[in-house]
C-alpha cells in the first residue's frame, strides 16, 4: 500500500532538457488552445444548475494521434460559476507553484476526494506571467476497483491577453504526459493510470463588477470498460463541485491576511461602553475583542471565522464585520492612492503612522474614528488631536471673530486692518500733541475755570488707564491702533464739555462691548462644559434622555407592576 504523503525523494529526480522544454512549452500552448476551442465550440447540454454552479456535458471521440483508425469514447463535462475574487486570487488556490501549497489547496479544494501530488520540476516560459510545471497527483476512484487514478501531467498556468483587448485572462491547463522513467506505473500500489486531456480552469473577468470573475472548469477523460457510463458520468461531475468551494476559499485567504494583533495591544474592556461597530451599550452582553484590530465589539458584530494561522494551522478566530469589510474590499487601482485609510483603531494608525487630521471635518470619511473619538476622550489622548471650533455651527461666535471684533471698537463687522508694528513711535507722538494741545486749550481759556481743568485732567487719565487694561487683556494690533487714535482724539478735544462726555460715552461704550464679550465666553464656555458632562453621561450610561436608558427603565417599572399584581400586593406609588 502507497503511504501517503508522498515523500518527495519517491520519485526520481526529473531531468528536464532543453530539447523537452522546447516540446513541453509546445504542448502546452496547444492544450490551452485546445481548451477555449472546447469551451466557445462545443454543443453543450445542460444537465443541472444548483447554487449558482452550471453544469454542462457533452460526448466526442478521443482520436489518437498515433492511431488514425479509431478513437476511444470521451466524455466532457463542464461546470461554470461567478465567484467573488480576482483572477490571480483563483489562480493561487488553484494552480500553487510548490508541493505543499498543492497538497493544502487541494485538500480544501477535492476534500476526501484528493489523495496526493508532488511538482516534479518546473520548465522555464516564454511569458514571465506564466509557469509550466511537470506534476504527479492521485484522485479516490469511487466507480472501478483500483484504489485510485494518477496522473503524470504537464500544469500550465498564467495570464493571457485576450485578443480584442481587455483584462487579462487567467487559465490553468492539465495535460497528461509519459515520462516512464521518473513516474512509473503504480499498479502495484492499487492505482490505475489515467489521462486527461482538454481539463482545466479559464477565468474571466466580470464585465459588470470588478469583485467577480467567470471560473469554467473541464474535465475530459475516457471512461473504463468496466464501468458503467452513467457511474462516470456521477464521478466526474462530483469532480466540479470544486467549484462551489472557490468563493468560501478565497473569502478565507483574504481573511488570513489580516494581522493578528497581540493582545497585549487590545482596548481594555473599562475603555468602552459601547460595541465599536454597531454603537449599541453593552449593560447585560458580554464584550469580545477582535483579534485583528483590537477593538471591544458585541458577540453580532463578530463572529468566529476559521483562518489560515502560520504554523498552527486552520482555527476559529473572532473578528468584526469591520475587519472583514476590509479584508472582502476590492483595492483600488495602483495609479490612485486612496484619499483616507478606513479603520476604527487608532492604535493601528499610532503604529502605521498616518498623519492624524488636522480638523474635525478631516475625519468625516470615517464615522466610526469620529464617534469613537467623541465618545471616549481616553483614546483620544493616545494621539494627539488639535482641537478645532467648528466656525459653520450657530449659536456660538468663533474665538478669533470675537477678538477682531473687539478690536476695531467702531467697526465691529468690518473690522479694521492692523497697521505695522511701528506703534510705540506713534503713540507717542499722540500723546505730545495731546498735551500741546490741552496746553493752548488752557491758556486761550480766559476765565480761568480751575474746575473744568481738573474735570478734564482726571477724565483723560482715566481713558489711559482703561485703555491700557483694555489693551493688556486683548493683544492686538488693531487693539493698540484703537487706544492710540482714541487717545488723541479725545485729549485734543478736551477744550469743551461736550467733548468731555463723548469721551464719557466712548468709555461706556467700550465697557459695554466688553460685557458683551464676557457674555459670549461665557456662554461658549458653558456650552462646552455641558458638551462635555453629555459626553461623561454617553460613557456611564446615566443620561436622563437616553433612550437605552429609558427603555430599561420603563421594562423595570411594567416587571416591578407586574409582579406586584401577581403577589396581590398594593401598586408601586410612581
Amino acid at each position: 500500500m502507497l503511504e501517503v504523503p508522498v515523500k518527495p525523494t519517491f520519485f526520481p529526480t526529473a531531468a528536464i532538457t532543453s530539447a523537452d522544454a522546447a516540446t513541453y512549452r509546445q504542448v502546452a500552448r496547444y492544450a490551452l488552445d485546445d481548451l477555449q476551442h472546447a469551451i466557445a465550440t462545443y454543443a453543450w447540454k445542460r444537465c443541472e444548475s444548483r447554487d449558482g454552479l452550471l453544469v454542462g456535458k457533452v460526448h466526442c471521440i478521443e482520436q489518437d494521434e498515433l492511431d488514425a483508425r479509431g478513437g476511444k469514447p470521451c466524455l466532457v463535462m463542464r461546470g461554470a460559476i461567478n465567484v467573488r475574487a480576482t483572477v490571480a486570487e483563483v489562480l493561487a488556490i488553484v494552480a500553487p507553484s510548490t508541493t505543499d501549497e498543492s497538497r493544502r489547496w487541494m485538500h480544501r479544494i477535492h476534500a476526501k476526494k484528493y489523495i496526493d501530488g508532488l511538482v516534479l520540476a518546473s520548465v522555464a516560459c516564454d511569458d514571465v506571467n506564466n509557469e509550466l510545471r511537470v506534476k504527479w497527483t492521485a484522485f479516490k476512484d469511487d466507480v472501478g476497483p483500483a484504489l485510485g487514478r494518477d496522473y503524470c501531467l504537464l500544469e500550465y498556468a498564467g495570464l493571457q491577453m485576450p485578443p480584442n483587448g481587455g483584462p487579462h485572462i487567467g487559465f490553468c491547463v492539465n495535460h497528461s504526459i509519459d515520462r516512464p522513467r521518473e513516474v512509473p506505473s503504480l499498479s502495484t500500489f492499487g492505482y490505475r493510470r489515467d489521462s486527461l486531456r482538454r481539463t482545466g480552469f479559464l477565468i474571466v473577468p466580470s464585465a459588470t463588477s470588478p469583485e467577480i470573475v467567470h471560473v469554467t472548469y473541464l474535465v475530459s477523460s475516457s471512461s473504463p470498460r468496466e464501468v458503467p457510463m452513467d457511474k462516470w458520468e456521477s464521478a466526474l461531475s462530483q469532480r466540479l463541485l470544486c467549484l462551489s468551494t472557490l468563493g468560501p476559499l478565497v473569502a478565507q485567504r483574504r481573511l488570513s491576511q489580516l494581522p493578528i494583533v497581540d493582545r497585549a495591544l487590545w482596548v481594555p474592556d473599562s475603555q468602552r461602553k459601547f460595541c465599536a461597530v454597531c454603537l449599541q451599550s453593552f449593560h447585560f452582553r458580554r464584550k469580545h475583542h477582535c483579534r485583528s484590530c483590537g477593538e471591544v465589539v458585541c458577540a453580532s458584530c463578530a463572529d468566529h471565522h476559521t483562518l489560515d494561522v502560520p504554523v498552527l494551522g486552520l482555527l476559529p478566530v473572532r473578528l468584526c464585520n469591520v475587519c472583514i469589510g476590509k479584508a472582502n474590499a476590492v483595492p483600488p487601482p495602483p495609479c490612485i492612492a486612496p484619499r483616507h485609510k478606513k479603520s476604527i483603531v487608532l492604535l493601528e494608525d499610532m503604529q502605521l503612522q498616518l498623519p492624524p487630521p488636522t480638523t474635525k471635518k478631516a475625519s468625516l470619511g470615517l464615522p466610526m474614528r469620529a464617534m469613537l473619538e467623541d465618545l471616549y476622550p481616553s483614546q483620544r489622548a493616545m494621539r494627539p488631536i488639535p482641537e478645532v471650533i467648528d466656525e459653520t455651527s450657530h449659536g456660538v461666535v468663533p474665538l478669533d471673530e470675537l477678538v477682531a471684533r473687539i478690536s476695531s471698537i467702531k467697526q465691529a463687522i468690518a473690522g479694521i486692518a492692523p497697521p505695522p508694528r511701528s506703534e510705540p513711535p506713534s503713540f507717542t507722538a499722540a500723546i505730545e500733541t495731546s498735551t500741546r494741545h490741552h496746553h493752548v486749550s488752557k491758556t486761550a481759556c480766559e476765565d480761568g475755570n480751575e474746575d473744568d481743568d481738573d474735570l478734564r485732567s482726571d477724565h483723560a487719565t482715566l481713558l489711559e488707564s482703561f485703555a491700557d487694561d483694555f489693551c493688556a487683556r486683548y493683544a492686538h494690533a488693531s487693539v493698540h491702533s484703537a487706544r492710540t487714535s482714541l487717545l488723541s482724539s479725545s485729549l485734543s478735544s478736551g477744550s469743551s464739555c461736550d467733548e468731555v462726555d463723548a469721551l464719557k460715552h466712548q468709555v461706556d461704550e467700550l465697557h459695554r462691548m466688553l460685557d458683551d464679550a464676557n457674555a459670549r465666553l461665557g456662554d461658549y464656555e458653558q456650552e462646552q462644559a455641558a458638551r462635555q458632562l453629555k459626553y461623561v453621561e454617553s460613557q456611564s450610561g446615566n443620561a436622563p434622555n437616553d433612550p437605552i436608558v429609558v427603555r430599561r427603565r420603563e421594562t423595570y417599572d411594567a416587571l416591578l407592576s407586574e409582579l406586584h399584581d401577581i403577589m396581590g400586593l398594593a401598586p408601586r406609588l410612581a
